[in-house]
């Protein structure tokens, strides 16, 4: 012992009480406590080292954070009781030589849970080994770990039994109260705390629904921190390896700028992404695939540092790279040249924009593809969907949009699939227009763009009959289709390359303006002849077996006559034919008692035998093949 001497510029003092040094061996230890689990009030015996036994209130005991009262003491034990409002933890004890912390936990159940409902305890580290425990049916487990304000943890459920289908992971405080609760199935899960609350020992409860049982293993970690991204620079890897932990990384982003994260991975994993925006505050969150996913986000609202969280869907562990893009931007003019795009970066988008008409109507070619796969999609001027997403890969093709609805500017938006990049063309037409007239003359349409339409309008009539040819076809294949006034279709039929085409008649059930589309298909261009035919009624008339012939005379493509006459059943007649210009047709006989019959001929005269199954009218039926007219004379002898 000595005292303490203070020697300053304007002199020195000396204590009056003397100080004492205490050897290190007088440190207090504690080495060990029964029980090592029980409720508050329940006595608990203390051994170690050093303890001081006069004033026992020199050992002040803790139990976690809670002060205990201090019973019976030794130099080697110490007889106290769980203090009311004690929590799970080490047990420490300070005396006026030093203090001491338990290497292991004096677990306290929380409330509603019974000592004998406790079937095993842990302790788990921040980026140590996972801990396993072993539930049996009706039992729970304590588990404890250290973490300071502040600080981002992660508890992670993997390893579990398939028996144990369900159970309630509670997390409490240090001073005991929850801080977080939530289910968890067999297939794995996680507890994210963003930021704890206090800097101590927290507690987790696993608590099995029912009666299930199994085991279950807890790790316990830290975001991992990857990259940063850099917008259009190289991938990041994430390789995550702990059972719950999230990947996090930033970057810089300006305001305005489209962006597009892909991931690519050789594990099929769900994941949950969360971007941040620079105050913190949320910007994107939704599912995300590992392997070869993609999301596409809407402009950035402010420049600065953005902040990407990735979690594991069931606590999966996989390693993964992120690649962030800018979208690719262009435009281009209806009519204009045809616009290459190339897409050299997995994930990312490229957007064309053009300036469009209301009332305009529009269609875009893809040619020289090289993109195995994606969607292309129109946005209107004020961002929503006109049309699409369509489907597009290798293959040419042409995509129509609906009527341009207002004025503005538009945007083609191409999205790979998968992890493709590679380029394509695109070639934005307005559609050929023009007029026919039913009756009229025939109209040559050229159409020399890659994914354009030609459209030729007309007046039609309630009740009027069309037919429809088409010649001088170098387009290669088109669909031809016949609108009603309310874009509906009428009636329709493919053109081929070096083909006459033909499309039987067609009543029109009302009046007003038509329209004759005529839509190559995919990316074909080339000319196309056609006609459209007013069609009138078919011609009638009767005989008489053995009788003056009648003479049917078809001058439009797409009429049949009919010629009736009476007969009776079993009797045997003969149906003939001279003098036709017709070429080929079919003749058929319609009976009055339903049945019929008919032939195929391409002859100038032709018989057909018959012996008539009932009495009646009966009619016979001329129709010329395709768009074949003309005149043949018909008779009926007996026989």
């Amino acid at each position: 012992m000595s005292a303490i001497v203070v020697t300053t510029s304007g002199g020195s003092g000396t204590s009056t009480i003397p100080f004492t040094v205490l050897a290190v061996s007088d440190a207090p230890t504690i080495s060990s406590f029964t029980p090592t689990i029980a409720l508050a009030g329940t006595a608990v015996t203390i051994s170690g080292t050093n303890f001081v036994t006069s004033p026992t209130t020199n050992n002040r005991l803790r139990f976690n954070r809670t002060l205990a009262l201090v019973g019976t003491v030794t130099s080697t034990s110490i007889a106290t009781t769980v203090p009311y409002g004690a929590t799970s933890g080490r047990l420490s004890i300070a005396t006026p030589a030093a203090s001491a912390a338990s290497a292991d936990d004096f677990f306290v159940p929380p409330e509603g849970i019974g000592v004998a409902d406790v079937a095993s305890t842990g302790r788990v580290t921040v980026g140590g080994s996972g801990v396993t425990m072993s539930i049996p049916s009706s039992k729970a487990a304590l588990l404890v770990f250290d973490g300071t304000v502040g600080q981002q943890v992660t508890l992670g459920y993997s390893n579990i039994s398939v028996s144990l289908l369900a159970s309630d992971m509670t997390v409490y405080r240090p001073e005991g109260g929850i801080l977080s609760s939530q289910p968890v199935g067999f297939f794995g899960g996680d507890t994210h705390i963003a930021s704890l609350p206090v800097t101590g020992t927290y507690q987790l409860l696993i608590k099995p629904q029912g009666s299930y049982s199994g085991n279950i293993t807890v790790t316990l970690s830290q975001d991992l921190s990857v990259g940063p991204l850099v917008v259009g620079g190289s991938a990041v890897t994430a390789n995550i390896t702990r059972p719950g932990q999230r990947a996090r990384t930033t970057f810089s982003g300006t305001a305005g700028q489209r962006l597009s994260l892909h991931s690519s991975s050789a594990s099929f994993v769900q994941l949950t992404l969360t971007v941040t925006k620079p105050d913190g505050s949320t910007f994107v969150t939704g599912g995300f695939v590992a392997t070869d996913g993609t999301v596409n986000w809407d402009p950035l609202p402010v420049t600065g540092t953005y902040t990407i969280v990735l979690d594991p869907e069931y606590a999966n562990t996989l390693s993964f790279d992120l690649l962030l893009s800018e979208a690719i931007s262009a435009t281009m003019t209806v009519g204009g040249s045809s616009l290459p795009i190339t897409i050299p970066r997995a994930g990312q988008r490229a957007r064309v924009s053009f300036d469009g008409t209301a009332g305009q109507r529009l269609s875009i070619g893809l040619t020289s593809s090289t993109l195995s796969g994606g969607s292309l999609t129109v946005l209107k001027p004020d961002g929503s969907t006109l049309s699409g997403p369509s489907t597009i890969g290798t293959s040419p093709a042409g995509i129509d949009l609906p009527v341009l609805p207002t004025t503005g500017t538009y945007v083609i938006q191409i999205d790979p699939s998968s992890n493709y990049t590679g380029g394509l063309t695109l070639t934005l037409s307005e559609e050929v227009t023009g007029t026919i007239v039913p009756g009229g003359s025939a109209v040559t349409v050229s159409i020399s763009r890659a994914g354009q339409r030609a459209r030729l309008t007309f007046t039609g009539t309630s009740g009027q009959r069309l037919s429809l040819k088409t010649t001088g076809v170098t387009i290669g294949q088109a669909a031809v289709t016949i609108l009603r006034p309310d874009s509906s279709t009428q009636a329709a039929m493919t053109a081929y390359y070096d083909t006459v085409g033909f499309l039987e008649p067609t009543t029109l059930g009302s009046s007003g303006p038509y329209a004759l589309l005529i839509d190559p298909n995919a990316t074909n261009t080339g000319d196309i002849t056609v006609t459209l035919y007013d069609v009138p009624a078919n011609p009638t008339g009767s005989v008489t077996i053995n009788g003056s012939a009648f003479t049917v005379s078809l001058p439009v493509p797409g009429q049949n006559g009919d010629v009736s006459f009476s007969g009776t059943s079993g009797e045997g007649i003969t149906i003939r034919g001279t003098n036709s210009t017709i070429g080929c047709l079919g003749l058929t006989l319609y009976e009055a008692g339903g049945n019929s019959s008919g032939i195929h001929i391409c002859t100038t005269a032709f018989t057909m035998g018959w012996t008539l199954g009932s009495t009646g009218t009966h009619v016979i039926r001329v129709d010329p093949d395709t768009w074949n007219t003309g005149s043949v004379d018909i008779s009926v002898t007996d026989p």
